[in-house]
């Protein structure tokens, strides 16, 4: 095998991992645009309702009321504390940038056309 048949076949290589690094990072923003949606959704329920129930519980709302805001706060901050919203915001957060630092070093090394050091940076991609 020639160097030249060596080189295409690593930048195919490179190519076909640039492509599934391209798809991991859509379907991250994906999951990332859906929990902070869902965060974000459970900590506005809890400020309103206990905000209405500050406000209004001694004269407009009935006690039934107040029993039904307050459960839907306490359900909605137990429900962002049970799966953890925020620090999994983060998480997803912090997996972008690492996926997106490396897709750039692949475009880098796609667009050097393989006159690096090809052999490090594949056995570096594939510990990954």
């Amino acid at each position: 095998m020639s160097a030249e048949e060596e080189k295409e076949k690593i930048k195919n290589y490179l190519n076909n991992r640039l492509k599934n690094y391209e798809k991991n990072i859509r379907e991250l923003k994906k999951r990332y645009r859906i929990v902070k949606v869902f965060f974000g959704t459970t900590m506005i329920i809890t400020i309103t309702s206990g905000t209405v129930i500050a406000s209004l519980s001694s004269t407009v709302l009935p006690p039934l009321g107040i029993t039904i805001l307050g459960m839907a706060g306490a359900l909605s901050a137990a429900l962002s504390t049970k799966f953890n919203l925020k620090k999994r915001k983060t998480q997803l957060q912090d997996a972008i940038k690492q996926a997106n630092t490396i897709k750039n070093k692949l475009e880098y090394v796609i667009m050097c056309n393989g006159d690096v050091d090809l052999s490090t940076i594949v056995m570096k991609l594939n510990a990954i």
